[in-house]
């Protein structure tokens, strides 16, 4: 009986010791941990006026003030955290997400980038070699700790375009088992001349292990119950043996995936116009789980959250282009967009041409 009752706690925890993989812990480290840099960067080298006004490090936070510049299209300041040995990558493999606490006084879109090594490609002078995989933290008032999955990192299109010739199919899948180094970026919608402070408490790469708690919790009350149904059948029914018939039914996972899929799908198609959508938004919408929110659009649109918020928004845009009269800023606020630069970034990066041009083209079209 006792073997009954600790045999699958013994074999849960041993599966514990060698599955379940520990944090990855980036920041904060041990003031003694001399394997980490951190340094700050700006648009200089652009022809940028960007300023870093302060940049400090202690135990347990970064602390980093700038004033973004004008001389560059798309001025920039940011910090890099990278291992001190060039030969040093992160392994981020066994993941599939970071945790990131972060506060920034007038910021309100932060971008994070993880820059993985390409074999016969990445040169360690040259940051810009290794592929940038990006992802934009939409900034909340009511936290300061966010959540992302590593499945919402893509490779921006401007990244493609600086190497002319590279694509998916030449380069293959990222590989998170070499991340050379952590960016995180000003945010790209503040005015220049405004200073910004970002406040950076915490950096962690874990793995979310929820779905096989689950599943071993059931697995386990599936055994306990099956052990005293024998007990009870062997026990009490010695005399009365009788065949046990059992309907199985189809199992219904597929159609609540659908059903939920659908109902994300729904929430975000009907919020998009809110500036302030994210997915703590749609999580409160929709009663599920941010990270199964991810999951689903990656596996069921293969894209993540912003991807298809930012689709859904240009799509809207490109109809209002040719069928009303809208100034772009207007139509860029109707959609969603609270910043007309941004606006104008992501619809190009989409559609590989202005908004502007966009209408000239289709009513050129219209006229012939």
């Amino acid at each position: 009986m006792i073997i009954f009752i600790l045999l699958p706690l013994l074999i849960f925890g041993a599966a514990q010791l060698f599955w379940f993989k520990g944090p990855l812990t980036i920041f904060p480290i041990n003031s003694a941990d001399s394997t980490t840099r951190f340094s700050a960067y700006t648009d200089i080298g652009n022809q940028g006026t960007s300023v870093i006004k302060e940049f400090k490090q202690n135990e347990n936070s970064l602390l980093f003030r700038y004033i973004e510049g004008n001389g560059f299209a798309y001025p920039f300041a940011g910090i890099n955290i990278a291992p001190v040995d060039t030969a040093t990558f992160w392994d981020l493999s066994a993941y599939d997400h970071v945790s990131i606490k972060l506060t920034s006084t007038e910021g309100k879109i932060i971008p994070i980038t993880l820059g993985l090594y390409i074999k016969n490609f990445s040169k360690q002078e040259q940051p810009l070699t290794f592929r940038s995989m990006v992802t934009d933290i939409d900034l909340s008032k009511d936290t300061s700790e966010y959540d992302i999955h590593l499945n919402e990192f893509s490779t921006p299109a401007w990244w493609y375009s600086m190497h002319g010739g590279i694509n998916e199919e030449k380069i293959g899948s990222p590989d998170f088992s070499k991340c050379r180094f952590i960016a995180i970026q000003s945010c790209n919608v503040i005015k220049p001349g405004v200073e910004d402070k970002l406040q950076i408490g915490k950096i962690e790469f874990y793995k979310d292990h929820s779905s096989l708690y689950i599943i071993s919790s059931v697995l386990l009350l599936f055994y306990y119950l099956s052990g005293i149904g024998y007990l009870y059948v062997k026990n009490v029914k010695r005399n009365e043996v009788k065949p046990i018939s059992i309907q199985y039914q189809s199992v219904w996972a597929e159609n609540r995936f659908d059903l939920e899929t659908q109902k994300i799908i729904s929430c975000i198609t009907n919020l998009y116009p809110d500036q302030e959508l994210d997915l703590d938004k749609v999580q409160l919408e929709t009663g599920i789980p941010k990270s199964r929110i991810s999951d689903l659009l990656k596996n069921s649109l293969d894209l993540n959250f912003r991807q298809f918020l930012n689709h859904l928004r240009t799509n809207e845009a490109k109809r209002l282009l040719t069928e009303t009269d809208l100034q772009v800023s207007e139509i860029a606020y109707h959609v969603g967009y609270g910043n007309v630069s941004h606006f104008n970034r992501v619809f190009k990066t989409l559609e590989e041409i202005s908004p502007i041009d966009y209408r000239k083209k289709h009513l050129n079209r219209n006229t012939k």
